[in-house]
């Protein structure tokens, strides 16, 4: 076999490797989460979305995550006054109040 060849064979063979991990890794883990959930144990929330008294600072994209809504939407709603403001955070960098984003997701359910 001519060594580039080879080479290519090795990095297939490799890359098999680590596809067979990871998938391996995965079903581990879903094996353990349908065994507490069949157990009955109670699903921890990360302290943002239960509601507690933390506040800190966002950034867009898990802003973004939070609402599902889009940039655009994101920032249009902003230029309305309907959505709360961001905070500049740097010169080329802004977040949004994680007390302000849940309070603005509270009032969506319980439809105000």
């Amino acid at each position: 076999m001519r060594p580039a060849a080879q080479n290519r064979t090795e990095r297939g063979s490799q890359r098999e490797a680590v596809d067979r991990e990871i998938t391996d890794r995965a079903a581990q883990l879903m094996r353990q989460a349908l065994s507490l959930l069949e157990n009955g144990e109670p699903i921890r929330r990360l302290p943002l979305e239960d509601g507690g008294d933390e506040d800190r600072l966002l950034r867009l994209p898990e802003v973004l995550r939070l609402t599902g809504m889009c940039r655009s939407a994101l920032y249009d709603q902003m230029a309305r006054g309907q959505f709360p403001g961001s905070i500049k955070i740097g010169e080329r960098a802004t977040s949004w109040s994680a007390k302000a984003v849940r309070n603005w997701i509270a009032q969506r359910v319980d439809g105000l």
